[in-house]
């Protein structure tokens, strides 16, 4: 989960410096509090080396080390608070050990949930996650055994069971502070699932408000919905995904004076976000499943109803905004399994309220009765896809209203790439009509190449790189229609040249940083290149970065197929000469850093397009020469006999 504003991140000590009155600071109420230990182990009956003497009684004994506890932790917190972690974790683990106590009274027990936050806090923040795991797992065991039987005194004449009483309120802030910490702790471990449980579990007690009104923040509740919405689309569990975004959404609406006087509206622009992606997505699945002629797996069986419409452009599906009733029987609930393994597992805490965490009563929204929306959550037919595109689209323009260009240049720039990705997934739907499809392909462009000519500030030059190879693609799959349909080589040459173009800008960029691919060779130069050290990322130099090695190459291909169609009523000859060069290049580049398992097809055509292609560009510019190439035979035969 997002750490979101200062307001909602979690307190180390649930600490605040103390009132004026007595103490003016953190380090005065230390002080007092060492001195109150050490009188508390005088009355309690220790000795100078630290043993118990028997004239104390036991029950005396046991709550003054219960207040010497709870002053240690109260000490402790105030001691990680003032940032002095070399302190504060021994101190910690020593409030640790004695909050924990068999004789400990029940009032301990929420003391003991906040150390054990406070030390993973506490190894969070040194960089070590799995130290803070063990400790942010006994708060939640704490928690989870809250109101059962307890049994003191086992195996003594004094042994007794009885029932632990339920969570305090303080208990309960504990205990949602403990998920948080385990959602942001869990995902530095690389365990995504359990991560999404937790962070999925803690929404819901915010939302309930488990502990107090300092539990739900609702700009920042959003938010972490949102973020929570991506990775549930990530694993392809629609359900959970729409869940969290008519979560987020509910919750925005109903805290909308409270969000306008925080000038939170960046959230409201976040959520649109997730909600266009989560469109997005599933258009991109439809996109790949109509490309391999069939729904392959991209199908996903869990179901979803949408009671509250309103028209979003479409007709079979529209947008909620209202609330709603969802459902699903995936990762997002509390039967999904994690991937930590043995007692790491968030199964072990046994509380029941946890057991169905994934869904959002105090709002409407239940796990129960639901249904798949009629376009499917991956759609199936040219009409379900339009649906979910406008979806997508009225999302992002939303969104778009916050992040202007003028002063959200990146968020902008990336909204524009889900909206030409949206574009490009509906475009193979619509491959059928052509024009409709170059319509579609020349909007997925449009909106980029008017802010990409507007970019002069170098810091965005990987923005424009992106953008530039965006507009490249658009325009090589209008030509590529074209070619197929047997257009005139006037009616193609316009959107390759615009292709060959971007797809300049593009590899110029890396040209400019990493030099261009030498199409000729020697041992000196060999000799130098070997001599180079290699550079960051484990890449030659003279090599692009091996993660983008993959884009670049492919690039340089796609930029040879287009200029060789870009020449119209020009010269052919010159066309493919600039193809060749592209060709060389390539050639050249697998020659010296190859082999390049994922681009070895290409390579070898390329190889041998370097080697045919001289000969049949001599050949053009011979018949350029005497201007045969523009002449039709059949047009100069007629000519001769005298006819028009």
């Amino acid at each position: 989960m997002a750490r979101g504003r200062e307001r909602a991140r979690p307190d180390p000590g649930a600490a605040a410096d103390p009132g004026d009155t007595p103490h003016k600071s953190k380090y005065a109420a230390i002080q007092l509090l060492e001195s109150l230990d050490k009188a508390i182990v005088h009355l309690a009956g220790h000795d100078g080396r630290g043993e118990l003497l028997d004239d104390v009684p036991r029950e005396l004994r046991s709550a003054l080390l219960d207040v010497r506890a709870l002053a240690t932790h109260r000490r402790a917190a105030l001691t990680l608070d003032a940032q002095d972690f070399g302190t504060a974790v021994p101190l910690l683990m020593h409030a640790r050990s004695l909050l924990s106590r068999d004789d400990a009274g029940f009032s301990c027990r929420g003391a003991l949930m906040e150390c054990n936050n406070e030390l993973g806090v506490a190894w969070c923040e040194r960089g070590e996650p799995s130290r803070a795991l063990p400790f942010l797992r006994d708060a939640q065991m704490a928690h989870a055994f809250a109101g059962e039987e307890h049994t003191t005194g086992r195996g003594t004449a004094e042994e007794k069971t009885e029932t632990t009483p339920p969570p305090t309120d303080a208990e309960e802030l504990a205990h949602t502070r403990t998920l948080f910490l385990l959602a942001q702790t869990l995902g530095q471990l690389r365990k995504p699932d359990e991560a999404a449980r937790a962070c999925s579990w803690c929404l819901r007690r915010q939302l309930e408000k488990k502990g107090g009104d300092e539990s739900a923040a609702p700009d920042e509740w959003a938010q972490n919905a949102a973020q929570l919405s991506g990775f549930y689309v990530s694993k392809r569990d629609w359900p959970g995904a729409w869940l969290c975004i008519l979560a987020a959404t509910k919750v925005i609406q109903d805290a909308a004076e409270e969000i306008a006087e925080m000038a939170a509206v960046d959230v409201v622009a976040n959520v649109n976000i997730a909600r266009g992606k989560f469109h997005l997505a599933r258009l991109t699945l439809a996109k790949d499943a109509f490309k391999k002629g069939g729904a392959g797996d991209a199908e996903v069986d869990e179901d979803f109803f949408n009671p509250h419409e309103v028209s979003s452009g479409g007709e079979g599906e529209a947008e909620t905004t209202t609330t709603t009733t969802t459902t699903t029987t995936t990762t997002s609930g509390g039967g999904g399994g994690g991937d930590g393994d043995g007692d790491d597992k968030i199964e072990d805490a046994k509380n029941d309220d946890e057991d169905d965490a994934f869904e959002f009563p105090s709002i409407g929204l239940l796990a129960k009765d639901t249904r798949e929306p009629e376009t499917g959550w991956v759609p199936a037919t040219v009409d379900g896809v339009r649906v979910v595109f406008n979806n997508a689209i009225v999302a992002f323009r939303n969104a778009l209203t916050y992040y202007t260009l003028e002063g959200h240049v990146t968020e902008h720039v990336n909204i524009l790439m889900d909206v030409a990705a949206a574009h490009a997934a509906l475009a193979v739907f619509e491959r059928g009509d052509r024009k409709r499809h170059d319509a579609i392909q020349r909007r997925r462009a449009e909106k980029l190449h008017d802010v990409v000519e507007r970019l002069t500030n170098a810091k965005y030059d990987d923005l424009k790189l992106t953008m530039w190879h965006e507009i490249g693609e658009a325009h090589r799959a209008i030509m590529e229609q074209k070619v197929i349909a047997d257009r005139p080589a006037l009616s193609y040459a316009s959107p390759a040249r615009v292709a060959a173009m971007a797809y300049g800008k593009y590899l110029s960029a890396y040209e400019s940083r990493y030099g261009a691919p030498s199409t000729t060779t020697t041992a000196a130069t060999d000799a130098a290149r070997a001599a180079k050290p290699e550079r960051d990322g484990g890449s030659l130099a003279g090599r692009v970065p091996k993660d983008e090695e993959k884009a670049y190459l492919n690039a340089r291909f796609f930029r040879a197929a287009v200029v060789a169609k870009s020449a119209g009523a020009g010269s052919e000859a010159d066309a493919l000469a600039a193809a060749l060069e592209e060709h060389q290049k390539i050639v050249a580049y697998v020659d010296a850093f190859g082999p390049l398992p994922f681009f070895e097809e290409e390579a070898e055509v390329s190889r041998q397009f370097a080697a045919l292609l001289p000969t049949k560009i001599n050949h053009l510019r011979r018949l350029e020469e005497n201007n045969i190439k523009a002449v039709d035979p059949l047009k100069k035969m007629m000519a001769g006999m005298g006819m028009s």
